[in-house]
């Protein structure tokens, strides 16, 4: 996977679902760093790091600078070592500055706002030192026999006091020079949500069945470009990012009007409506739309627990039953167990044992046992229990086919 990645790190689009594929395998891929990071995505222990060329602004001569000498000096500790050991003729300010804000300088003393504030100061100190070096001058430490270390330490400015960042400048930051989130993600909090109830992929979606398929479609608002139409009412053509990148998702006026405090930049939203492939790029036409906030009150139906069928034993049954009780609420709970020739079997409990499908309760119950897996799960689409009103379309209402499980059947 290492070998795809760096194979394809010129194309920022086949990077996002590869990176995604690895999150499926339970591969990590670990962001960028001075420290540990070569030309292209490695290998690190199960891992993969990534690859620093794959820095917007970080070309290849700089990068070979970085790793030289990362092996004559050794890890750098802080931005004073790195721009005094590199060559900042190949490694220049603008180079700096990417790598800082794309999150590869993390190992490095201090967070990111202070790096960034101190570095027209560190660069122009050590540039004056190369340049010194070179023309064969030596300084009065040099001369007192401390050498090049010492010298560095009586140069080297105090990180300023400034603030950090809020997660959401690093995280936009990130987007803009790596092409995607690496050491977080915006929508990272509301995972299981997407997981549970959306039913299309925003890269996938002419995997959908059909010609106008009812999806559920969930990410966060990164682009809105309002029209008006022949009516003189205000649309939008709203671009809209999840896990495995972005789509287009089309909010005719009505429904702008309706939703209209939710179509704003750097919204968390799940989008219901059709799926339509009239033109050569695949849309979603916006039906309803509904804050990820809010999605797991209105459409969350069970709690589902799945077992092997060595598991079902009476001491793992009690643990499951107190962790129910101590989460009382309005969700039902299914067990489904795998049986030894590997169907299986659903059963639901009773009515006294309906929860509240928090994030406590699904770490809970996750620790309590070894169970293969949990999971929160809503109503088919098409079902009146969904959640969700139903598809209007071509003047008649209609609901969609179920879940879409990502391999086109």
């Amino acid at each position: 996977m290492a070998a795809l990645l760096s194979n394809t790190m010129s194309n920022t689009e086949e990077i996002v679902v590869l990176i995604n594929e690895c999150r499926k395998m339970g591969i990590d891929v670990l962001p960028p760093d001075v420290n540990r990071s070569d030309k292209t995505f490695v290998v690190e222990g199960d891992s993969i790091r990534f690859g620093l060329c794959a820095i917007k602004n970080v070309g290849q001569a700089a990068v070979e600078s970085i790793v030289e000498a990362r092996k004559e000096h050794g890890r750098f500790e802080d931005v004073y070592g790195l721009c005094e050991h590199i060559d900042l003729r190949l490694v220049n300010k603008r180079v700096l500055e990417s790598l800082i804000q794309a999150g590869a300088c993390d190992s490095l003393e201090g967070h990111r706002a202070q790096l960034m504030e101190v570095l027209d100061t560190v660069i122009e100190g050590a540039q004056t030192r190369q340049n010194d070096r070179e023309k064969g001058q030596t300084s009065l430490f040099d001369l007192d026999g401390m050498g090049a270390g010492a010298n560095l330490e009586v140069h080297k400015p105090v990180l300023p006091l400034v603030a950090r960042w809020p997660a959401s400048q690093e995280l936009g930051l990130e987007k803009e020079l790596l092409g995607f989130y690496v050491t977080g993600h915006p929508l990272k909090e509301y995972e299981e949500d997407i997981r549970a109830f959306t039913t299309a992929e925003m890269r996938r979606l002419d995997h959908a069945n059909g010609r106008q398929d009812t999806v559920v479609v969930g990410g966060i608002v990164t682009e809105i470009k309002p029209i008006v139409d022949r009516n003189g009412k205000t649309m939008a053509f709203v671009t809209l990012e999840d896990f495995t990148g972005s789509g287009e998702v089309l909010v005719f006026s009505e429904p702008y009007a309706l939703h209209r405090e939710l179509v704003t930049i750097d919204s968390l939203v799940l989008v219901h409506g059709h799926l339509s492939k009239k033109e050569e790029d695949n849309k979603v036409i916006a039906s309803e739309i509904i804050s990820l906030t809010d999605a797991r009150d209105r459409l969350a139906r069970s709690v589902v627990v799945t077992m092997e069928h060595e598991q079902v034993a009476d001491e793992n049954l009690v643990s499951i039953k107190h962790v129910l009780e101590t989460y009382p609420g309005n969700c039902d709970v299914v067990l489904e167990v795998t049986t030894a020739d590997q169907s299986e079997i659903g059963v639901r409990a009773g009515s006294d044992f309906r929860v509240r499908p928090s994030d406590e309760l699904l770490k809970t119950l996750r620790e309590s046992i070894d169970a293969k897996r949990v999971r929160l799960a809503g109503a088919p689409v098409h079902s009146g229990e969904s959640g969700w009103k139903p598809v209007e379309m071509n003047g008649r209402k209609r609901n969609g086919r179920g879940r879409w499980n990502g391999n086109g059947k």
